[in-house]
């Protein structure tokens, strides 16, 4: 957590990630990175003195390095000591390396440090708080909160083991941080604009945001935020979020809120710990709070049942009258799960075949920069409190010229105890900032001194991405507590589709998660235009709409307030609830009061409108993959619009002036805002596509839906798939699905703005995909006219196809 820190002890300098570290490192005691680097460069010169005598060829390692090792050749020391959280046992173990015995950096694991001192959350045995918080201050200890038998403190450094041999302390940990998942589109989107224009703009309703930072709020109060009149601001926590991105993100969820809800109260809390957001609700719950909206969460805060400290509060809070709104997760491929598999015996996690770690990627990149925050948990299934399974975490570092050669090296690495102990739970977690660039890989490993039963282990990560993940119950606590209206996201801009981060259910006892959708990729003055993305911003939609509805409804409780936004959602995808798109996407419709209703028992037939002019053309207008053989178009319709018939046209021509042209004309029954077209099923085949609205006064204007392209070469057994395109006002939005009809056979999927090879940029890489499976989609701002995609069989080579977006015509 990027925090700012007012000192540092004598001889430690702050970081730029808050904590302290070390100004010089004795002689004796190099640093790990120190060591590599001298490392490193000695095999470069052998390289270099062999390059004289015969010809070595790298560069297709530093471009796509292959492991031809096995981790069994890394001798992890493992640290488990019983009652001290590992990241801080190898702390302590670094500094006493130290010949001042000054705290010094452990790689991959962030301590948060201020004046000789380190915040931790002690876990007292339960029923002796008393004397486990008498303890804390008898080390010099500072005490911050207190709930139930956690307390949260700033400690000595040298007290850490003092404070664990007490016998009124199960455990030592550091707090367990919220991670952000990082007039707006959004709004009209929506549907609040007819609220407000009918007077319902969330007066007398106050809306509480629980963030981690507010930065920059104040400039904005009486333009895109309330005047201070309306505007409550209180930290919970002992620092302030200041100097990084994310600090603005409390405050960009402000205004949000302000642009659906304008007449609304807002009451801040800063909040990042787990300690200091039960606090912050607590505080929400005694200013007489409505709505809450909290966009953060953390997996290591739950089993993901719904259980946890941060779940119970919020149950607390929602049985006091409060409507939680709680974003899903940005962990969609952030997320792997799967049963423990060690075929070979070696005590290493095998995650596909003979593969015994997963690459973290960046973007599209396996090539991870240094500096890029990395954070890993691993949860599996067992009892949260009294875990008896132990499984390890690790983090691999691969050298981008020699790691061919020396093979990986560990850099970071969670090996705590879970042995039955009530403070023993089935969870590790590693966060820090890269060291060095190159690529890096998670491995997990089962404990040497009580070999675990397999179990189902989980993988979340933040800020990188897996490249093997799953979407399926990806959903991130706190979103999976039960009373928390929890908010997956689509784009503002392509609003039938589900964002390819979004977290996805189900919860891990079963239960339908998400349970809505919402806008985002909206604008804000903190982020700029569609700068800003991720369930964050969708769940404050959610929180203003749900701050209108109490305007109008003041009676209502949660209960009443999720089935009315429930039941004016959009559906997509499966019918009914689901857990990609929950019950469908926000939409208020008209301002009205019953939340569920119901069809008259004789309901007489209501003769249709007559229009009065031709339909206004469909927007937001978007196509993605559906099967091997149809692409889907989607789209939304103005309401108040009287519409038979959509009218699509199709041609090989992006300009629409060929002979072949040719139209059809689907009925309203037939086309409730999504139709499904064909796939061309030649090599290098491109449809272009075309929509309009009808009635029997007319049709609307056309508007572009996108083009189809597809490779199929030489065979329909080699390389074999189909792209989406489509340009919505400077963005592209593109997908590509693998349909080889061969079982298994997997590639990597490329996505380019412009044409690959002849100058396209990159935009994303889907590897392993999948017959059947889609890449994307990825929207981008295009520097080009065109966009393509290829499918790469390594080593065999890839092949690609192109389509137009755009032409100076438009």
């Amino acid at each position: 957590m990027n925090l700012s820190r007012t000192s540092c002890p004598a001889g430690v300098k702050r970081r730029p990630t808050g904590s302290c570290t070390l100004t010089t490192r004795p002689t004796d005691a190099p640093s790990p990175q120190r060591t590599y680097g001298l490392l490193r460069r000695w095999i470069l010169l052998v390289i270099s003195s062999l390059a004289l005598v015969c010809s070595w060829q790298g560069s297709a390692h530093a471009n796509s390095p292959q492991l031809a090792f096995e981790l069994n050749n890394l001798i992890p020391t493992a640290v488990k000591t019983p009652k001290i959280e590992s990241a801080l046992s190898q702390w302590l173990a670094a500094t006493r390396a130290t010949t001042d015995g000054v705290a010094a950096e452990v790689p991959l694991q962030l301590i948060n440090q201020a004046d000789g001192m380190v915040q931790v959350v002690v876990e007292a045995v339960p029923g002796r708080e008393a004397e486990a918080a008498a303890a804390v201050r008898g080390v010099g200890g500072r005490i911050e909160y207190i709930f139930s038998n956690l307390i949260q403190a700033m400690v000595p450094f040298a007290a850490l083991e003092a404070l664990a041999e007490s016998d009124t302390v199960m455990m030592v940990r550091r707090p367990h941080h919220a991670w952000a998942y990082a007039v707006t589109e959004g709004a009209t989107l929506s549907g609040a604009q007819a609220w407000q224009q009918a007077g319902i703009t969330g007066s007398g309703v106050k809306v509480g945001i629980v963030d981690l930072g507010f930065e920059g709020y104040q400039a904005l109060v009486g333009r895109e935020l309330p005047p201070s009149s309306r505007v409550v601001y209180r930290n919970f926590s002992s620092i302030t979020c200041t100097g990084i991105s994310s600090c603005r993100h409390g405050t960009a969820i402000a205004e949000i809120i302000y642009d659906l809800a304008p007449d609304s109260t807002l009451y801040f809390a800063e909040a990042r710990t787990e300690l200091e957001i039960i606090s912050a609700t607590s505080w929400l719950v005694q200013q007489g709070v409505h709505v809450v909206n909290m966009s953060m969460g953390n997996a290591a805060w739950g089993p993901g049942d719904g259980t946890g400290i941060i779940s119970q509060a919020i149950t607390d809070a929602v049985s006091s009258g409060i409507f939680w709104v709680n974003a899903a997760g940005n962990y969609g491929q952030r997320h792997w799960a799967g049963m423990w598999s060690d075929p070979d015996g070696d005590r290493w996690m095998n995650f596909q075949g003979n593969q015994e770690w997963n690459w973290l990627t960046a973007g599209s990149q396996r090539l991870i920069p240094a500096g890029t925050f990395i954070n890993v948990v691993l949860r599996w299934d067992d009892s949260w409190n009294g875990s008896c399974n132990d499984y390890d975490l690790y983090v691999l570092y691969l050298d981008p010229l020699i790691g061919h050669i020396i093979g990986p090296t560990i850099v970071g690495s969670s090996t705590g105890q879970q042995a039955c102990s009530p403070a023993h739970r089935p969870m590790e977690q590693i966060s820090g900032f890269a060291p060095l660039t190159g690529y890096y890989a998670v491995a997990l490993r089962a404990g040497d001194v009580l070999p675990p039963s397999p179990r189902r282990v989980e993988l979340f990560v933040r800020d990188v991405q897996l490249e093997q993940y799953v979407l399926s119950a990806s959903i991130s606590p706190p979103a999976d507590t039960p009373s928390a209206f929890s908010v997956g996201a689509v784009a503002w801009n392509s609003p039938n589709d589900i964002e390819p981060y979004s977290s996805q259910g189900p919860t891990r006892d079963g239960r339908i998660k998400p349970d809505i959708v919402a806008p985002a990729g909206v604008s804000t003055a903190s982020y700029g235009p569609q700068g800003f993305a991720g369930t964050s911003a969708a769940a404050p939609h959610v929180a203003g709409a749900a701050a209108l509805v109490k305007q109008a409804n003041p009676s209502w409780g949660p209960t009443q307030i999720r089935q009315f936004l429930e039941s004016r959602a959009v559906d997509l995808g499966t019918p009914g609830k689901d857990n990609v798109f929950g019950a469908g996407r926000l939409s208020l419709g008209q301002p009205g009061t019953s939340p569920t209703p119901t069809p008259s028992p004789t309901p007489s037939p209501t003769p249709p409108p007559t229009p009065t002019a031709p339909p206004s053309p469909p927007a937001l207008v978007s196509i993605q993959p559906h099967d091997l053989q149809r692409a889907r178009v989607t789209w939304v319709q103005s309401q108040g619009q009287v519409v038979t018939f959509y009218r699509l046209c199709a041609d090989f021509n992006f300009q629409f002036d060929s002979p072949f042209v040719s139209c059809r004309d689907i009925p309203i029954s037939e086309a409730q805002g999504q139709l499904l077209v064909g796939v061309p099923s030649w090599d290098l085949g491109v449809v272009y596509y075309r929509l309009q609205a009808c009635n029997q006064l007319g049709c609307s204007q056309q508007v572009r839906a996108g083009a189809v392209a597809r490779r199929i070469w030489p065979s329909s057994n080699d390389w074999n798939f189909y792209m989406t395109a489509i340009d919505t006002v400077g963005f592209t939005r593109v997908a590509v699905m693998n349909v080889s009809p061969v079982p298994g056979k997997v590639s990597d999927l490329s996505v380019w703005d412009g044409l690959a090879g002849w100058g396209g940029a990159l935009v994303n890489v889907c590897r392993n995909v999948a017959p059947g499976s889609v890449c994307g989609p990825f929207t981008f701002r295009s520097g080009s006219w065109f966009a393509s995609a290829s499918q790469d069989f390594p080593p065999y080579g890839q092949a690609g196809v192109g389509v137009l977006v755009r032409t100076s015509g438009g």
